[in-house]
Order: C-alpha cells, then structure tokens, then sequence
C-alpha cells in the first residue's frame, strides 16, 4: 500500500527471510528495497520459546521466527542504513495517504526548512533542534502516536533517530535480553523491546516525541479522522474485526484478544470494514503464501 499512496516514501523491507524466500522475492517485484539480515540474538528466542512451550504458555501461538520479527527492528542502526530518520511500521498497517516531511515534524517543519534553506542547520549539532518530550519533531531518539487504549506506548509506528539509537545499541540490546523474566512479558505488549521503558528522562518519564495524528491509526477505526497509516492495533481483519462487525459480538473469551483491542473493537463500525476491505486487497493483490 505505501508504494501506491505514499509516493515520498523509499520503502525498505528488513527481514531475517532468506533471499530466495516468497516474501522477499515479493517485496523485490514490487521495487522495495530488502535487507537480509540475521541477528545475533536469534537462539535466545529460540531458548525463550522453549522455555515457555514446556510450562504450556504460549499466547498467539508466536514461533521462533515471529518472536525474531517482533524485535529484529532494534538492529536498524547497526545494517548500514545511511540515512537518519527513517518512519518504521510494523507489517500490518495500510497506507491510506503520503507521509512527508511536513506531518513528521509538525509545527516546526516551517523553522527547519528555513534554517535549511539558509543553510545553518548544517552548522549545528541536529540535538540543538530536537523536539521536547511528547512535542512533534525531529526526535531525539524516536517519536511515536500516543497509544489511546492502553496505558503502554504503541510502537507499531515510530519515527526512529538511527544516529542516537546506534550509539546506545549496546547499551539498549543489553538491557532487552539481560532481562529474561521480564522479556516475555514485553513480547507480548505494544511496545515488545522496551523502547518506552529504557529511553527515559532524570525524572524516569519516556524520552518520546510525538507523531501527526494523521499517522495515529487508532483515531483512523474509530472514524474520528482520516489517517494515512492505519494500523489494527494487534486485531485480526478474519478472526476480529470483521466478524465482530457482523456479529456485534467480541471473540470468546477463552481466545487470546490482544492487549487494548477490546475497547478498539467495542467503538468499530463501518470504518473498521472499509480500512479491513482495503488492506485485504492488498494482500490478495498477487501475494504468494509463504511460511516465512
């Protein structure tokens, strides 16, 4: 979808797939940029996963390589993406519109393209225009859309700062796997590295900017506005929200619903079936089954 609604994208696809994989093979036919890339952490998911099949608990029935995929983002400073700021999502979201510079930064785009067009934003640091906490703008290590149904901060979409996050990778990985009885329990959650819990002020505060609400998917299924990246906060097209907008009636309770799509699923309407519509079709647009 962002390759035919968001024009001033350049879209990369980071996977630990092989080269010859259905998926990668896809995502090259339709002119995405893939990086190959297996992390160095691979066997302590595959140890965690083991460790949890033997006591019987595991929710959504997460394998080893979807529980690599939830975290593989936090090598994106270390794979040699020359650029910046990059705008990461996680796989299921929909592009309804264009993301540019301007929705990014907000208020201050205007006060950086000045300074760029006079060229002295080159002649400071880029922490001198980094901005605030919970404020749009560059972001001093990222920005994210306030998650509205839950108390944790949603990092499905994050505008990631590559220079600051590489020079606390270590540090960061670190803390996500020195911390194995609290790992699983952030697997699971909208934030699945931590990023809100180690990136934190003197006063313990996430160190967060903010994103356009044009890019909060949550307001997009409530039909409160149009957003151009639409996300289904961990709720299933099949299994949740179209039936539930059919039936007007919640999966058992016995399913594993995952965390703050209840309350997403109580406000959908005719909007969750028409986001749902269009990002079915694009998966049916030529996408080969794979197991991968």
């Amino acid at each position: 979808s962002a390759m035919s609604t968001a024009p001033s994208l350049v879209p990369l696809c980071m996977t630990a797939a092989t080269p010859g994989s259905d998926v990668a093979k896809h995502m090259v036919s339709l002119g995405v940029r893939v990086v190959h890339h297996q992390p160095t952490w691979t066997n302590v998911m595959e140890k965690l996963l083991s460790k949890y099949l033997n006591i019987g608990y595991v929710p959504f029935n997460l394998n080893a390589d979807q529980l690599v995929s939830r975290l593989l983002r936090i090598d994106l400073p270390i794979v040699g993406i020359l650029d910046q700021f990059v705008l990461y999502t996680d796989p299921d979201v929909l592009f309804t519109g264009d993301v540019t510079w301007q929705g990014l930064l907000g208020p201050n785009y205007l006060r950086l393209e000045r300074l760029l067009r006079k060229k002295k934003l080159l002649k400071a640091p880029f922490d001198v225009y980094y901005a605030p906490r919970n404020a749009e703008g560059l972001p001093k290590f990222f920005g994210l859309g306030k998650a509205e149904t839950s108390q944790d901060e949603d990092t499905a979409v994050m505008f990631l700062n590559l220079k600051t996050l590489g020079e606390s990778y270590f540090d960061f990985r670190r803390y996500v796997f020195d911390r194995s009885d609290m790992l699983w329990q952030m697997l699971v959650s909208l934030d699945p590295a931590g990023y809100s819990n180690f990136y934190v002020n003197a006063d313990g505060k996430t160190w967060s900017s903010r994103i356009s609400p044009r890019y909060n998917s949550v307001q997009a299924l409530r039909g409160e506005n149009q957003s151009n990246i639409t996300r289904f906060a961990g709720s299933n097209c099949d299994r949740d929200i179209l039936p539930y907008v059919r039936n007007r009636e919640e999966r058992s309770e016995r399913d594993a619903v995952p965390h703050g799509s209840k309350a997403l699923l109580k406000q959908c309407g005719h909007v969750c079936a028409e986001l749902c519509r269009l990002y079915q079709n694009y998966l049916e647009s030529g996408y080969p089954e794979s197991g991968s």
